[in-house]
């Protein structure tokens, strides 16, 4: 929607949706101005093709420019005034144009209705008809209609806007020959006939033909996207272009198409804009144009800086020869020819992105710490790293480089290794201690467990170990921070043949926590279980030998 209260936004985008519901109107129906309807005199020779022949009619404008809304929720805008006052003068002393302005407050709801009407009640056979708009608009979606904004408009309320209902109304009684509005707004491209592209030739032939047959062209700055207030010279980027090319033609003729072709490329280039120019369907065109006709009574004061017309066309050259490259340097190159170019903005940003681009490739991406796991047995061996000062945990985080790792446990011998971590590589070691032969006096006495006796789940548990015998996972992710896992027993050949069941305890948070897997299955994971879950925890084991005898483990379970 058009309507800001944040003074931020000041600088807003004009994104007026009434050209559309224009275009709608028109295609109902012109009854006023059907195919079927009078025709103006014909011209035959150029020479009667200008304002001093007698025999063109009259060339009439209503240009509306809006800035200052009286309602403060309706954002006030930068350059309608200046562009609609622009292109009043050139169309007014360069091509011969009445032109009634309608400026800032003037342009009230009723002050619009009446010019329009009065636009239309005065409209000949063989007058052409320009209409410009600059200001805010709106698109109703309920409706698939639209309305102007006009000055004295209270914003959300659409009884208080211009419906365009009233300016299908103006257009349909209009006899005039050529109709063309000119939209500095965003405006909907469906309602477009199709493309007429221009001769390999033109010459006066061209221009008669065109002048002679009726049309209805419409000419926006944007497709149905805002489009920018701002642009150079204190004008909108589409109206800097337009006035500029109506100010230094210098022939006797131009026609819409000749004016499109021209800016439309510029302004596409070097904005998110993509201005339109076409015939518009069910309006009762027959093939013409609207030709605007020079009549230079006296030399015009352009409202673009001299300076600037002279060198435009090298500064797009050249512009158009280096925008594509990645050289900061030919960017350079422009701002210290073209200092305060029409694209000077555009070349800072890039030669910026370009440092950036530069100072973060010189940063070497940062790579993870590798992570050290340790599994043990018996599972109540202490670990330690003797060549740093904190204590380990599992999927402990260590910069690169060589660990001396130590793991020891009463009654076992001690086992010590140095390992090498990598950065961004994580590291599992595996320790199966031996039992002493002669027991140490710190040894002490655990009491006998039972057969039926099983820890709490995460609890270590000191009871005997068999060194031939451990336990092992893998883990994927399963998605929302889910892992699919799968535990199971590891041991040699021999040792697997004389398993019976092997019983694993959960956490108690799962259903059936103690469950029994007595078949051997893949010779990869023997006596495999299978679940899935989001955390970690210690798995307590019961292997039950077919002799009878119980192996107990313990076995942390562990994702990565």
């Amino acid at each position: 929607m058009i309507f800001i209260d944040s003074e931020e936004d000041k600088k807003v985008k004009r994104s007026s949706f009434f050209a559309a519901a224009i275009w709608i109107a028109i295609s109902l129906a012109l009854t006023g101005v059907g195919i079927g309807g009078e025709r103006g005199i014909q011209v035959k020779k150029v020479n009667d093709l200008s304002h001093e022949s007698g025999k063109l009619g009259e060339y009439k404008a209503l240009v509306i420019g809006i800035n200052d809304y009286k309602d403060p929720k309706i954002l006030d805008l930068e350059t309608p005034i200046s562009d609609a006052k622009a292109i009043a003068k050139v169309l007014e002393e360069k091509y011969g144009f009445k032109v009634q302005l309608l400026l800032n407050r003037a342009a009230t709801r009723e002050a619009i209705y009446k010019e329009l009407r009065s636009l239309a009640a005065s409209t000949e056979l063989n007058d052409s008809v320009l209409i410009y708009f600059a200001g805010h608009g709106d698109f109703d979606r309920t409706y698939d209609d639209g309305w102007w904004i006009p000055a004295d408009a209270q914003g959300g309320n659409p009884a208080t806007y211009l419906d365009n209902v009233q300016v299908q109304k103006a257009m349909r009684s209009m006899k005039a020959r050529h109709v063309l509005l000119i939209s500095d707004s965003c405006y909907s491209g469906t309602l477009f006939g199709k493309a007429r592209s221009l001769p390999p030739v033109i010459d006066d032939k061209y221009y008669l033909s065109l002048y002679n047959e009726k049309s209805r062209w419409g000419m926006t700055s944007g497709n149905k996207t805002p489009v920018s207030d701002e642009g150079t010279a204190g004008h909108s980027v589409f109206a800097y272009q337009l006035i500029k090319e109506l100010e230094r033609n210098d022939k006797p003729f131009l026609s819409t198409q000749e004016i499109y072709t021209q800016i439309a490329p510029v302004i596409a280039n070097n904005s998110e804009q993509t201005p339109l120019c076409r015939p518009i369907v069910s309006t009762g065109d027959q093939g013409g144009e609207f030709v605007f006709v020079a009549s230079m009574k006296k030399e015009l004061k352009s409202t673009i800086p001299k300076a600037q017309q002279g060198n435009s066309d090298k500064e797009i050259l050249f512009w158009q020869s280096i925008q594509e490259s990645d050289s900061p340097s030919l960017f350079e190159a422009y701002l210290e020819r073209f200092p305060s170019g029409f694209f000077a903005p555009i070349a800072r940003e890039k030669i910026e992105a370009f440092k950036q681009k530069k100072a973060t490739a010189s940063i070497p991406p940062e790579v993870p710490k590798p992570k050290l796991f340790v599994e043990v047995e018996p599972a109540s061996a202490k670990i330690r790293i003797l060549n740093i000062s904190p204590k380990f945990y599992q999927g402990m985080e260590l910069d690169p480089g060589r660990y001396h790792v130590e793991v020891s446990s009463n009654g076992y011998e001690t086992m010590e290794m140095w390992e090498r971590l990598e950065a961004g590589k994580d590291k599992t070691l595996r320790f199966t201690l031996k039992k002493k032969t002669v027991p140490q006096k710190e040894i002490s006495q655990q009491p006998e467990m039972k057969k039926d006796y099983y820890p709490d789940p995460g609890q270590p548990a000191h009871v005997p170990e068999s060194p031939e015998i451990h336990a092992e996972n893998t883990a994927i992710p399963a998605g929302d921070k889910r892992w699919n896992w799968t535990v199971f027993i590891r041991a040699s050949r021999d040792v697997l043949s004389h398993i019976n069941c092997v019983e694993y305890t959960l956490h108690p948070t799962f259903p059936n926590p103690v469950r029994t897997v007595c078949q051997q299955g893949s010779p990869d994971q023997p006596f495999a279980l299978s679940s899935n879950g989001w955390g970690t925890f210690t798995i307590d084991i019961r292997v039950m030998m077919k002799n009878g005898q119980e192996k107990k483990l313990q076995h942390a379970l562990r994702f990565r």
